[in-house]
């Protein structure tokens, strides 16, 4: 609301059916609760061919627009992530599907986990080979037993988990509960077990953490550098995630 001519104004960080509060500096719905804007009035159900867009606005049903930043659209609402299998296209703020078989993934074609009985190659998920003996496959590396947050499925340990949460107690926790102030890829941890080194709060295998200026190749099971300018790199040589002086990161360039 703007305080001097009384009138909502639209925020870019503001969904439609919200206005930007400059007393608490962040966005409040328009409309009391249990009502929705529409037509600069506001009514207690949408009208025919309009839905609540989970923040107090009525858009019309089947067109499919992004939201407004930080938020991405997926199921008819306004969400700060996207859910498993999908992920959060910038250019549109929609939700889109990841390809077939990935269990998560930066963009259709770059997958950066793959579900159960898949195999992780040039960042797309294939029909996987299992491990001699009686080993088990997680992240394309052979392991004598399944990590703490995976169950073992035809060979392959899978997560039991979305990715961005971590088992625990046979929940799945966005942020680890007060007592386990470590996690692994997949699970809260009290602290870190044998086979896996700290980094920061975060437990990784000692076979996946690798030097400064490399990145953990699944495929070959080794460390591999980073595709210049990229000074820091993950899932791929030229996925940057840090950027020598003189280049500014965006979207995972260094440009």
């Amino acid at each position: 609301m703007n305080s001097v001519t009384g009138v909502c104004e639209v925020n870019r960080n503001c969904q439609f059916g919200e206005y930007f509060s400059t007393e608490s500096s962040t966005c409040k719905r328009i409309c009391p609760t249990g009502y929705s804007y529409q037509d600069s009035v506001c009514v207690s159900e949408c009208l025919s061919g309009f839905r609540d867009n989970g923040f107090g606005g009525c858009v019309e049903l089947g067109v499919v627009t992004g939201c407004s930043f930080p938020y991405f659209y997926q199921q008819g609402s306004c969400v700060s992530s996207c859910n498993a299998g999908s992920y959060p296209n910038s250019a549109s703020r929609v939700c889109e599907a990841c390809s077939s078989n990935c269990f998560s993934c930066m963009s259709s074609a770059f997958c950066t986990s793959c579900s159960s009985g898949f195999d992780l190659k040039n960042n797309i998920c294939i029909t996987g080979e299992r491990c001699a003996g009686n080993k088990l496959k997680y992240n394309g590396v052979c392991l004598d037993s399944c990590p703490v947050g995976t169950v073992v499925s035809n060979g392959y340990c899978a997560r039991r988990c979305d990715p961005n949460s971590f088992f625990l107690d046979n929940k799945c926790y966005a942020d680890c509960p007060t007592g386990f102030n470590y996690r692994t890829d997949v699970a809260c941890v009290a602290q870190c077990p044998i086979g896996y080194i700290v980094d920061g709060k975060v437990c990784k295998l000692v076979s996946q953490n690798c030097p400064s200026g490399q990145f953990y190749n699944a495929q070959t099971g080794v460390c591999a550098t980073c595709t210049y300018p990229c000074t820091e790199c993950q899932y791929s040589s030229n996925y940057c995630s840090a950027c020598p002086s003189g280049f500014t990161l965006n979207s995972n360039k260094c440009a």
